[in-house]
């Protein structure tokens, strides 16, 4: 299913409950540009956000939803369960 890019934003957006998410290119110390994404939601990084690049802009929005996943599962609380013999 081929959508459009206000389609696919809202849909990432919402399927990972983020409140705001950007995009943007970087122009690195090399002079090389990549793109960057940028999301935020509860539980994400420090500040409640996660920026992550790629060399393209699926590329950069892939590692960010990974990044910000990574995030969410480090905070979920362990929980230890004794089971009777």
């Amino acid at each position: 299913c081929i959508m459009n890019i206000d389609d696919a934003l809202r849909k990432i957006a919402a399927e990972n409950n983020f409140t705001r998410l950007d995009v943007g290119i970087v122009t690195g110390h090399d002079g090389e540009t990549y793109f960057s994404a940028t999301a935020w939601g509860d539980g994400i990084g420090l500040h409640g956000c996660t920026s992550m690049n790629g060399d393209t802009v699926a590329e950069a929005f892939a590692n960010t939803v990974r990044d910000a996943g990574k995030f969410r599962a480090s905070s979920i609380p362990e929980i230890e369960v004794e089971l009777a013999a």
